[in-house]
């Protein structure tokens, strides 16, 4: 009797409140709770977009172009939509903005969100932003104010290159947005390549090519006047420096590979933004967190252990063998690795086997950055070393492949070797 007068009262509350709130116009189908204290609205048959999808939050204004403001994870479950608490990243506020993510989503794919957010780095504050748009043209979009327009982007189920090839939207599996090279390169320099006889998993993977003279760069760098070589895809989005970081990725040397030692050649690294800077071969630099290096006859870690002040770092490079750069050609060789911030610990797998178990902070805590982020392809610094000991005024050409480019929070989430029921990354 209790339960039937309060389905009266809320039949009389709520007949018309509801009305028209689905995405495409519609009425919303009512059915009452499980326990028949309530009822429950939903959009038709939302499960269709059930799951979750990894995002990128930028802003952009014509005059300035786009900028990153964080990343997460959208969870649609029956037309609602939240945010994870899982690898969660927002620069101009809290994460905890995040929770204020509402929404709904109807069988079309029409989505409607309000969000309490900023878009202004050092000022401003959050306000409450709709956003609205089709989660098949993997954006929704709202607008801050009169100038910024904020995007909400998704990664779609596979790797696409934008139209100038700078730029390689990622999988949503990998738990990357996308990966872009900020510097510019030459058509040769990289292909997004569609083989599945030679991928890791699946059907694509990247090719990267740097040979004598590849060197690019920005309004800010340029590699050609500072002793380098390189074309790298730099991620996004970045992460902050807490918690448990990891990470993963599938490289294959190409069989005429050699190393320019004593030139430095990084294949992978995890870098970092907002934090220590200094000098490394009487050149400005900020120095990474941990790179990936074909070093003489090893794949090594070099792990860079960081001291002084945040306006001039010294650091040390600490190497740890891998793997023999020979057992790298022509095989495909699994690199998974986690950067545990709260329990001090660099942890590194090799085709699933762990090799390394440092119990050291990743990072100096009185030097963190506000964030750090991952690179991959091939960059080599200090070509002059090569160069100078090998008396050529040439350097050889390096062929690197990447697959299974993949980010979590737990070595379960990346190594497919060690949880075989990851999705491929494509």
């Amino acid at each position: 009797m209790k339960k039937l007068f309060l389905l009266l009262i809320l039949s009389f509350f709520s007949a018309q409140s509801y009305a028209g709130s689905c995405p495409d116009g519609s009425e919303p189908v009512k059915s009452v709770s499980a326990d028949g204290t309530y009822f429950v609205y939903n959009c038709g048959n939302t499960n269709a977009f059930d799951g979750e999808y990894p995002f990128e939050l930028s802003r952009f204004n014509p005059s300035e172009g786009p900028r990153g403001l964080g990343s997460g994870i959208l969870v649609i479950k029956n037309g609602t939509i939240s945010v994870s608490p899982k690898n969660r990243f927002l620069d101009t506020s809290s994460t905890k903005y995040y929770d204020t993510l509402k929404g709904r989503i109807d069988k079309k794919g029409n989505t409607s969100v309000t969000f309490d957010v900023n878009a202004l780095h050092g000022k401003g504050k959050p306000h409450k932003v709709s956003f609205s748009g089709n989660i098949n043209n993997l954006q929704i979009k709202g607008r801050f104010d009169d100038y910024f327009q904020l995007i909400i982007a998704f990664s779609d189920d596979t790797s696409s290159m934008s139209s100038d090839g700078l730029t390689m939207s990622a999988s949503k599996n990998s738990g990357y947005g996308s990966h872009t090279n900020t510097f510019g390169h030459k058509k040769r320099n990289f292909q997004l390549v569609t083989n599945s006889n030679k991928a890791r998993r699946g059907e694509k993977y990247q090719r990267f090519e740097v040979g004598d003279g590849d060197c690019f760069g920005d309004d800010s760098w340029n590699d050609c006047d500072k002793n380098r070589e390189r074309v790298e895809f730099t991620a996004a989005p970045r992460m902050k420096p807490a918690g448990k970081q990891c990470f993963a990725f599938s490289i294959m040397l190409d069989e005429s590979f050699q190393t320019v030692s004593p030139t430095n050649t990084t294949l992978g690294q995890i870098h970092q933004i907002g934090g220590p800077k200094g000098y490394a071969g009487g050149l400005p630099s900020v120095p990474p967190v941990i790179q990936f290096d074909a070093r003489y006859d090893y794949y090594d870690l070099n792990w860079h252990e960081l001291r002084g002040s945040a306006t001039n770092v010294t650091e040390k490079s600490v190497y740890y063998k891998l793997i023999p750069i020979n057992d790298m050609k022509g095989k495909w060789t699994d690199i998974s690795f986690c950067l545990d911030f709260a329990n001090k610990n660099i942890s590194v797998w090799v085709n699933g086997d762990k090799k390394l178990d440092i119990d050291k902070a990743p990072i100096n805590a009185k030097l963190k950055p506000s964030s750090i982020y991952f690179k991959h392809g091939i960059y080599r610094s200090f070509i002059s070393y090569y160069k100078t000991r090998h008396s050529t005024d040439v350097m050889p050409t390096q062929i690197v492949y990447y697959d299974e480019v993949r980010r979590g929070s737990s070595i379960s989430e990346v190594d497919f070797n060690i949880n075989p029921s990851i999705e491929i990354v494509d």
